[in-house]
């Protein structure tokens, strides 16, 4: 009786993980378009990069509707926090885009991010620290532009 009760337990919990029916929005609704251009007309050129790689590979050549995409990408670095002798020890960083999308009708979008930092000791190790995270931010953007056109065209 303990082991029949045991595995109709085991068998319960199988059967609940299994069908929790979580599906990606993205893939299951794929974008129909074809991204002619991708350009990144101001800002962060490398930024620009990050975003275009993760858009593109949704683009379809043999979608019917193509359209073009335009990017103004403005970073901004503010201080956050200050210790008692004045030195920063946090910084805010923010990405904002502007996405233009033109083709059979037009549309703007923007995006905000942000996320913050602690200073070191080392510049250099703050540089890459506020790359690494301007490279995060720009993927999360890149998604949600990935939905907005999933969810819109």
């Amino acid at each position: 009786m303990k082991i029949f009760l045991k595995l109709l337990i085991i068998i319960n919990v199988l059967l609940f993980l299994s069908s929790c029916g979580f599906k990606s929005f993205v893939k299951e609704n794929p974008i129909n378009l074809n991204i002619d251009n991708f350009i990144t007309q101001k800002g962060d050129k490398k930024l620009g990069k990050i975003i275009k790689s993760e858009v593109m590979l949704y683009s379809s050549n043999e979608a019917k509707k193509n359209i073009d995409i335009i990017l103004e990408i403005d970073k901004q670095k503010q201080i956050r926090e200050k210790n008692l002798k004045n030195r920063v020890t946090k910084y805010n960083l923010t990405l904002n885009v502007a996405v233009f999308i033109k083709g059979d009708f037009e549309d703007k979008f923007t995006f905000n991010k942000s996320s913050s930092t602690t200073v070191t000791a080392s510049s250099f190790n703050n540089f890459l620290n506020e790359e690494r995270v301007y490279a995060n931010l720009s993927k999360r953007i890149a998604d949600e532009i990935k939905n907005m056109l999933a969810l819109n065209y």
